[in-house]
């Protein structure tokens, strides 16, 4: 993984403005236009502004920060508690497959031409051309997973796992306990996927005894990090979350790449700390 690489992991990751509650690390296919929705609602709502104009993705009307730039106040941020959201491996690799691989007329898709590029694929293939082992077989061939487009990149990367001491780390599969936690920060957040993937087919049909190998080396870091069984049988089982190895490094990594100049601070409010609330199981 090159330093270029890092700085744009951490500048995609972390979502963050200095009104929020809580410093949220997005994890895509997994809820995470559903968050991004009520936390940009929530620093219109402490501005007296109206700038949503309804996708959360949209960078350049966006309340977020870019966490390496003196946009906001680090020590209220390094404060803050740190949340995210982490899905079954077998399903988050069905979705990001449904919803973002396979050429469509008329749909200008960088995620699919940014994949294409990374792995040398043809982007004039359609999903029927290039069907969901051909993708995973894709992943499986040569290219550094740290390098991966965020969509497929394993969550254990992309969340800097071993490197964070989450305050709260919740499950697609427990939805409502995860909401419930935003909502207990100030956060008003209902549980409604929105931007989920439809799928014609259930997650199982995808998965042939090569699909599932696959996906369990791929992703092996999530199944084990995370408690997921590897058995496709039990998609919503799980077991506990291992600890991360290097707790804290997070903020020294963002602290050691920001620019020198500090701004003084937006707001000052009592922080509300990491203890007190577990890791959601």
């Amino acid at each position: 993984m090159t330093e270029k690489n890092l700085r744009h992991r951490l500048v995609q990751a972390i979502v963050y403005a200095d009104e929020l509650p809580f410093v949220y690390v997005q994890n895509p296919k997994v809820a995470c236009t559903t968050i991004k929705t009520a936390l940009w609602e929530y620093v219109d709502a402490e501005r007296g502004t109206s700038t949503f104009g309804g996708s959360p993705h949209a960078r350049a009307e966006s309340p977020f920060v870019n966490i390496l730039r003196n946009e906001y106040d680090f020590e209220a941020f390094s404060a803050k508690p740190i949340v995210t959201m982490v899905r079954n491996p077998y399903a988050r690799a069905v979705s990001a497959y449904e919803n973002k691989i396979g050429y469509l007329p008329r749909r200008l898709d960088q995620v699919w031409n940014r994949f294409c590029e990374i792995h040398a694929v043809d982007a004039s293939l359609t999903k029927a051309e290039f069907g969901f082992v051909d993708f995973l077989r894709t992943l499986a061939t040569g290219v550094d997973p740290a390098e991966f487009d965020q969509h497929f990149r394993p969550q254990s990367i992309g969340l800097f796992y071993d490197s964070v001491d989450y305050t709260f780390i919740g499950r697609v599969e427990e939805a409502d306990a995860t909401f419930k936690f935003m909502n207990s920060l100030g956060l008003r957040v209902e549980n409604k996927v929105l931007g989920a993937t439809k799928k014609t087919k259930r997650t199982e049909d995808y998965y042939d005894d090569e699909a599932v190998e696959l996906v369990k080396s791929i992703y092996a870091d999530d199944f084990r990090l995370f408690g997921y069984s590897t058995e496709l049988s039990e998609l919503r089982e799980f077991g506990d979350f291992l600890p991360p190895e290097r707790p804290g490094e997070l903020i020294d990594l963002i602290r050691e790449r920001r620019s020198p100049t500090a701004p003084q601070a937006v707001r000052s409010e009592p922080s509300l700390g990491r203890s007190g609330a577990g890791i959601a199981r």
